[in-house]
């Protein structure tokens, strides 16, 4: 985390990120996967960003629903339940839920103090 406020880095990353989805949008609405016609790589390379940027950065993946049945098809593989357990997490959903929200408090305090 930044020790100041950068409003065009946080813009920048937010739209480099929305880019990035529509991207992917554009492959998966009318595909399963994002290489050939079966689990690959490619899948498996992609999935942690996109799965976690909505929890990091408070977006909606309904906005891309091809990238959200993609997310959802890989989360319900039973591998990859595993794996998202080793090691095992050191928070529970909420507890990660309330660390971004914290984090997120903190980024708009900056703002507020830049400010005056």
């Amino acid at each position: 985390m930044a020790k100041v406020r950068s409003d065009y880095a946080i813009e920048r990353y937010l739209t480099e990120t929305k880019r990035l989805y529509s991207v992917l949008e554009s492959r998966l609405a009318s595909h399963d996967w994002l290489a050939g016609d079966k689990y690959t790589l490619a899948d498996i390379a992609n999935y942690s960003w996109v799965s976690s940027s909505p929890r990091l950065l408070n977006l909606d993946l309904a906005e891309w629903p091809g990238v959200n049945r993609w997310v959802e098809r890989i989360s319900a593989r039973e591998q990859v339940k595993k794996g998202l357990n080793v090691p095992p997490p050191t928070r529970t959903p909420d507890q990660e839920k309330e660390l971004f929200a914290s984090m997120r408090a903190k980024i708009a305090a900056m703002e507020n103090t830049d400010k005056h």
